[in-house]
């Protein structure tokens, strides 16, 4: 189930990447990116971190407008609508 659902993703997301020889790996940087969750009122809002690369930035917010667009719920006990998100905020490294 999960790699037909990946596999899904993976079509939706072609309409968001024009360079067909790097679908699977930038779809992979993005989908596996560090981020957090909040919980506000019933929506679960995923934040993935900042991208550095604009091109593959601005693939991940539309892929995450996309999905936003069909209003994906959690099932089960929480029952909670998701809304993807990549965060506007570069985070720089702190050097010691």
């Amino acid at each position: 189930m999960a790699f037909h659902s990946r596999e899904r993703l993976v079509v939706i997301f072609r309409d968001c990447y024009d360079d067909r020889r790097d679908i699977k790996p930038v779809f992979d940087m993005i989908t596996t990116r560090a981020g957090y969750v909040k919980l506000i009122g019933q929506t679960l809002f995923v934040i993935l971190d900042w991208i550095e690369n604009n091109k593959h930035r601005k693939a991940a917010e539309k892929f995450c407008r996309l999905l936003n667009k069909k209003a994906i719920k959690l099932v089960g006990r929480l029952n909670v609508k998701l809304s993807f998100h990549i965060s506007k905020i570069p985070h720089h490294a702190v050097s010691h």
